[in-house]
């Protein structure tokens, strides 16, 4: 199949017709970066072939789709990461030899796509890969930034940033889809109106400013399987591109005004929000995507299905940490306000449809806004929180009669904010380190987890280096059996923490401080281990907690630990 797809002298030919339809060169004359561009047209030929043959194949199974949605996604260079997905590197790397072309030099051409720079985005870039290499059908949900990352400069001994123009020459794997474009409105206000036919008061939201969302598609191919899945990235765009009369008239920046507005909103990841303007500008981008997001999927839902009480069927939303958690109340407000269904039909369908995963308990992570920001913001999905902290918070007072304590912690709005990561709690929540069932309450692995790693907050990191640790995975994904994290509170006690990947072998460990002459002593040793798919479950909730950890020894140079399989354990050395 692959030889077929990359057969060698069709490739080469369709490199050269590339150079001379594109910039109207040969392939002598063409720079290395009009080359990458080429090649890559090449690839994106073979590449869109299996993904409309992966949607065709998702069309007739009608499977259930993941929208995971993430603030940014760190999907490196598409080039070699594609060939090597296709099976096809070898080939085309002999092709473009042939040509007398260097692979190596053709793939440094690409940028990195701006789309995210941390370990959030790289986490979702990953679960993307994997999803099309497991043949799961599922869409990328974020924003196509001009500027995601920076070129990092050193002046004088310090950094100075720099904006990284990643689509100045334009990028050879993404399309545009203006048929799927959506409108999302910020800002107006609420109208109410009764429907004497159903017998309700109608909202009606009106006097907002309306941008554009235009999305562009990338494909994210599976390894070795001719799967395609997509990740789906919107650019601003304004509803009116130019205001003649106003700039006739000698009102320039309101001739711009629109286009100004939808250009802010795409521009940069992460904007300064040390003050309001930038806070604004942030909830902005956060709704931008996730009401796009939303809605495209409704429409595509509705294409095939025509109830819309079973979306949670076919359907679910991932959001990825506390920036897309506005999707459970825009999600409501579309149901309520524009498929006609009442509040509690539309609350089953979202908190089955709506799924949250925090990565962070820092509190700075977890989202609030100002009251006086977000109702002026979104005015009806304001409004559409205020119900659910009501509603929620009647179900505290019935619980917990008089304790004023857990309104204030677990209240959505409190304190003249609106708190997102409580948002999100009220729907379906991976990886959460607490689950709830009417009284009953139980610790996840994950908290105990969360808990072990706790004496490292606020601690100084120490250098520490593992050797002798040995790897597992597969190729390129292998990564350390034994990992640690080392660090010294004000008290000059150490933590060390140390996690097993192993799922069925003991690791020894021999803990030694070099440069110190203290002798150390374990002040308190704990372990959380068990068989990896172990969990706590309501009829059995400690199955998986911490212990005591007593499998270790003083030896001549420090402490030796034997690693129980799969498992964190952490020593305090005083």
């Amino acid at each position: 199949m692959i030889d077929k797809q990359f057969e060698k002298e069709e490739f080469k030919k369709s490199v050269k017709e590339n150079v001379k339809f594109l910039y109207r060169k040969t392939l002598e004359e063409a720079t290395q970066e009009q080359i990458f561009q080429a090649v890559s047209y090449t690839v994106k030929d073979v590449i869109i072939d299996n993904w409309l043959k992966s949607q065709k194949a998702y069309e007739k199974q009608d499977p259930k789709i993941v929208y995971y949605m993430s603030m940014e996604f760190l999907m490196g260079r598409a080039l070699g990461n594609n060939l090597i997905n296709l099976g096809a590197y070898g080939e085309v790397k002999e092709a473009l030899e042939e040509l007398g072309l260097d692979i190596n030099c053709i793939e440094d051409q690409e940028p990195d796509p701006a789309l995210g720079n941390g370990g959030l985005g790289r986490l979702a870039a990953c679960f993307l890969d994997s999803l099309a290499t497991l043949n799961y059908c599922a869409y990328g949900c974020g924003i196509r930034y001009r500027y995601g990352m920076f070129k990092q400069e050193i002046r004088d001994g310090y950094q100075v940033e720099a904006p990284d123009n990643w689509l100045k020459n334009g990028y050879p794997f993404e399309l545009r889809r203006p048929e799927y474009a959506k409108e999302v409105h910020f800002g107006g206000y609420v109208r109410v109106e009764w429907d004497p036919v159903k017998n309700e008061n109608k909202f009606i939201h009106e006097g907002y400013q309306a941008v554009k969302a235009v999305p562009y598609d990338m494909p994210i191919t599976g390894y070795n399987n001719d799967v395609v899945n997509t990740l789906r990235i919107w650019d601003a765009e304004p509803i009116v591109d130019f205001n003649l009369d106003s700039f006739d008239k000698g009102d320039y920046h309101n001739a711009v005004e629109q286009e100004n507005l939808a250009r802010t909103i795409v521009e940069v990841l992460y904007p300064n929000d040390n003050h309001m303007a930038g806070k604004e500008l942030r909830l902005k981008q956060q709704y931008f995507f996730v009401s796009a997001s939303l809605q495209a999927a409704i429409a595509k839902y509705k294409k095939t299905h025509d109830d819309i009480t079973k979306l949670h069927e076919k359907v679910v939303f991932q959001m990825n940490d506390t920036h897309p958690t506005v999707a459970v109340a825009e999600l409501m407000r579309i149901l309520i306000d524009e498929e006609g269904l009442g509040w509690d039909q539309a609350w089953d369908i979202t908190t089955k449809c709506c799924a949250y995963t925090n990565h962070t308990i820092m509190s700075e992570a977890l989202e609030k806004w100002p009251i006086e920001l977000f109702s002026r913001l979104l005015p009806r999905v304001y409004q559409i929180i205020e119900e659910i902290n009501r509603r929620f918070i009647l179900e505290i007072q019935a619980k917990y009669p008089g304790n004023y304590e857990k309104i204030k912690k677990m209240a959505i709005i409190y304190d003249g904010q609106v708190k997102m990561a409580n948002l999100a709690q009220m729907v379906n929540v991976l990886q959460s380190v607490i689950l709830t069932e009417g009284p009953k309450m139980i610790k996840t692995p994950t908290y105990h987890v969360f808990h072990m790693y706790r004496h490292h907050q606020g601690a100084t990191l120490l250098n520490s280096t593992l050797t002798g640790v040995g790897e597992t995975g597969i190729g390129e994904w292998k990564v350390p059996e034994v990992t640690e994290s080392v660090s010294e509170d004000a008290e000059h006690i150490i933590t060390v923490t140390l996690n097993n990947l192993s799922a069925d072998e003991e690791k020894e460990i021999e803990i030694v401080i070099a440069g110190d002459e203290h002798v150390y002593s374990v002040k308190e040793a704990k372990v959380v281990s068990a068989e990896m798919h172990a969990h706590n479950t309501f009829d059995a909730p400690e199955l998986v907690k911490e212990e005591e950890f007593t499998a270790y020894k003083k030896c001549a140079d420090g402490i030796k630990v034997m690693l129980p399989p799969c498992s964190v354990v952490e020593l305090r050395l005083q």
